[in-house]
Parts: structure tokens; C-alpha cells; sequence
């Protein structure tokens, strides 16, 4: 660039620079999702399994959807802090600390929905646990309440047939 820059006026380079720099990012940011995540513990040898460092700061840029609080508040109002999925109430299981904790899950994704899309939260949005908010994410699109709750009905199943056959 700086080769060529007595030719071009200032304003054309800098324009170049920040698309090579844009593009080198988007580039690096695919590379990098190639990468494996997670390293099974079985290919660690034992002594490299003390210290690992973690903490370094990161900058990332990503999207941020809006979301409403009275979407999410007339949600709850209407269906309450129990879970779709699994029926838990956090209350019930953690007591005081639990009160009044949920997620509140968009059937619709919000970045699918659009800027002008209004919100029925009574039929667009479902109170949800936050392992049943994070099961339901596992795939994309993601699985619907009714997918997730069919799944852990099998469970239910699968773990009833072992007790009763470990019972035996």
C-alpha cells in the first residue's frame, strides 16, 4: 500500500485498509470456529492435567437482539415460574433463592423475527428452566418445548426400565 500511496489519494487507502482489516477479521473468525473446543480428558497425559491458564480478555463483537422486559414480565405473568418443559419450579427445589428465577425462551428466534415483528408473549414465549433453555438450543433451529419434553419422557422411560430391571 504505502508503495503505491504518492498515486492514490489518502482517502482510497484508508478505505482499503479498513475492508482488509474487516475481511482479515471475518476470515481469522472462520478459521477459528474449525478449531476443536473441547479436548477429551483421555488425550491429556496426567501430568499436563494441573495447570491450565484461562482468564485472558478477548475482544468480540457480535449482535445484540433487543428484548422487551414486558414481553418477558407479561410472560411470566401469564404462565408463571414454572418450566414448560420439565414442570420445575426453582422455588421448589432451591427455596428462597429460586423464587422468581426462570429464562423465558423466544419460540421464535429473535434474530429470525425482524424489527417490526411484535411479540405475543403468551404465545411467543415460554418460561423455561436454564438447562431446558440451553437443551432446547442444542441444534438449530432449535427444538420446539413439545421435542425436548418427548425426550425427557423417553428418559423418564429409559431410567424406569433399568431401575426396575437393577430391582430384580
Amino acid at each position: 500500500m504505502e508503495r503505491y500511496s504518492e498515486d492514490l489519494d489518502s482517502s482510497i487507502i484508508e478505505n482499503v485498509e479498513d475492508e482488509i482489516i474487516d475481511w482479515g477479521g471475518k476470515f481469522i473468525s472462520l478459521l477459528l470456529t474449525l478449531l476443536p473446543v473441547e479436548t477429551e480428558l483421555s488425550d491429556v497425559p496426567e501430568q499436563e492435567m494441573i495447570h491450565y491458564p484461562e482468564g485472558s480478555k478477548e475482544r468480540i463483537e457480535v449482535n445484540r437482539y433487543e428484548r422487551d422486559p414486558r414481553n418477558r414480565a407479561a410472560c411470566i405473568s401469564f404462565h408463571g415460574y414454572t418450566c414448560k418443559v420439565c414442570e420445575i419450579n426453582l422455588q421448589e427445589i432451591y427455596g428462597e433463592i429460586g423464587a422468581g428465577f426462570i429464562h423465558v425462551h423466544h419460540k421464535i428466534p429473535v434474530s429470525e423475527m425482524g424489527e417490526d415483528y411484535i411479540v405475543n408473549p403468551i404465545e411467543d414465549l415460554a418460561p423455561a428452566c436454564p438447562n431446558c433453555h440451553a437443551m432446547l438450543h442444542r441444534k438449530k433451529p432449535a427444538y420446539t418445548i413439545q421435542e425436548l419434553r418427548e425426550i425427557l419422557e423417553k428418559q423418564k422411560i429409559m431410567q424406569y426400565k433399568l431401575k426396575v430391571k437393577n430391582d430384580e
